[in-house]
């Protein structure tokens, strides 16, 4: 095939990792390097079923309608699945930030690590509200049984859980929050088994919340 002088050539970046087993990390890194459009071809046809599934708006405003479109695709991007940990919403996927070195990060945007793909509670909890309303109620049961899972001792929900293990319950709003978006997915759904399912964290979360 005649290679046209117009057109930019593919390079293929290809990445894979496993928690324990350094062979899985090679089959999957080979498989990819295989076929490295099979991973784009499936995450565009999870995302056309995505959107078929989900509410849509037909506005006069196409632009909008766009924007919302756009919108329950990047929440759904959220949903991030860590072995051996579970699966829940992380924040993003931006950069870190420090207000002391705002110059340097300008200037040095690549070499800033990616500070907010990590799980945490009360950006979870929030983004539940929304998956709720486009009726994406799978993912706020993921988020909910997440931090449920990780909870203190004390009944406190995780301010900052990373894919490493590290927990922080140093967010005052988390915990409340977590109430707060079961009751409104409850009231949403109906859907009691969950209730039932999380009763114990919420026991623990009022009793955490009427001590302080």
């Amino acid at each position: 095939v005649a290679h046209d002088p117009n057109l930019e050539p593919a390079v293929a970046f290809v990445v894979a990792a496993a928690p324990d087993d350094s062979t899985v990390a090679r089959d999957s890194y080979l498989e990819l390097l295989g076929d490295p459009a099979a991973t784009w071809t499936a995450n565009a046809n999870h995302y056309r079923q995505f959107l078929a599934e989900s509410l849509s708006i037909a506005s006069p405003d196409p632009t909008f309608n766009e924007a919302f479109r756009w919108a329950t695709v990047g929440l759904d991007a959220f949903r991030v699945t860590t072995p051996g940990m579970g699966t829940g919403l992380v924040a993003g996927y931006a950069a870190s930030a420090d207000a002391a070195a705002a110059t340097w990060h300008r200037e040095n945007d690549f070499l800033r690590r990616p500070g907010y793909a990590w799980y945490f509670g009360r950006d979870a909890m929030w983004t539940a509200f929304a998956a709720d309303a486009y009726g994406g109620t799978d993912l706020t049961v993921e988020a909910l049984s997440f931090l449920a899972r990780y909870q203190d001792v004390d009944g406190k929900i995780a301010h900052e859980i990373s894919p490493g293990w590290t927990i922080h319950y140093d967010a005052a709003d988390a915990t409340p929050l977590f109430l707060l978006a079961l009751d409104h997915h409850i009231r949403a759904t109906g859907d009691r088994e969950l209730l039932r399912l999380l009763w114990p964290s919420v026991r623990r979360a009022m009793r955490f919340l009427e001590s302080t």
